[in-house]
């Protein structure tokens, strides 16, 4: 095999409970799922140990040799003796969104790399290395984060929700998030492992009000126009509306494929936003 093309899948945060910094990270609970937005990644074998990332699609605001991906084929040469790859990377999950597409590609690389290689290894520990949430990515679907992030519970959820994400034309560290939020001092109660229950149990009205994102109140010192997308969404029909990760995106969830559809026309007409994506939860 000398070629080999995946998709990284984004994500959203159903819930993001944040407790205070501990050794040097912030403990985290969150019920997360993957969403149908995903950057392609085209791995080409290569004769010799090199590295070359070739980015297409949206900019991924860092040097080649500073981008995940690039990052990422380099530790796995490195740590299975393999040759190097051309990277084909194709951007299409907003960046500094709270999207998770730098960890995508993280997972997306190293999935290619051990199939382009036809290796039997364990990639976990390479993906916690490289990323709080990589190894969730690693797999997808709905699942349960704990510890830094790195703790992941999959979960058996059939539901697929209607989404509508809002983008916003500013990007948010989530570096500086944090910081923000340290420097807020409050730490408010979990939600998640309620929320979880009420989802396991098929209450999406219970669900959805508990719901929240403890980032977004810091987030929101960056990218004030947070506030004014939720609103839309909520005018726009949205059963709940949140931030997902440490923002700058934010989303809402809809009853049903029309209502969805409806918000999705309405919110492209008024021009909401810096841009809007209609998507679903569990790919």
């Amino acid at each position: 095999m000398k070629k080999v093309t995946v998709k990284a899948y984004a994500k959203i945060n159903l819930t993001l409970d944040v407790k205070g910094l501990k050794n040097n990270f912030h403990p985290i609970r969150s019920i997360v799922s993957s969403v149908g937005i995903f950057d392609k990644i085209t791995l080409v074998k290569r004769k010799d140990k090199k590295i070359k990332l070739i980015t297409s699609g949206i900019n991924p605001g860092c040097s080649k040799t500073q981008n995940n991906a690039y990052k990422t084929a380099e530790l796995f040469v490195k740590t299975f003796s393999t040759n190097g790859v051309n990277i084909y990377l194709k951007k299409q999950i907003p960046v500094g969104a709270g999207l998770g597409g730098s960890s995508a590609d993280v997972a997306g690389v190293l999935i290619g790399m051990k199939k382009l290689f036809g290796l039997d290894v364990d990639l976990e520990p390479l993906a916690n290395l490289l990323g709080s949430d990589c190894n969730y990515m690693l797999r997808g679907g709905y699942a349960y984060l704990s510890g830094r992030g790195e703790k992941v519970r999959s979960l058996l959820i059939r539901k697929r929700f209607p989404v509508v994400i809002i983008t916003a034309s500013e990007a948010v560290s989530s570096k500086n998030c944090y910081k923000a939020f340290d420097e807020r001092g409050k730490v408010s109660k979990e939600c998640s492992g309620v929320a979880l229950n009420f989802l396991e149990n098929e209450d999406y009205a219970g669900f959805f009000a508990v719901m929240k994102n403890d980032l977004y109140k810091p987030a929101l010192t960056f990218c004030p126009s947070m506030k004014d997308n939720l609103t839309a969404l909520k005018e726009s029909g949205a059963s709940v509306a949140i931030m997902t990760g440490s923002g700058s995106a934010v989303y809402g969830i809809y009853k049903n494929g029309f209502a969805q559809g409806r918000a999705y026309k309405k919110l492209k007409k008024k021009q909401v936003g810096s841009g809007i994506i209609k998507t679903k939860t569990k790919i």
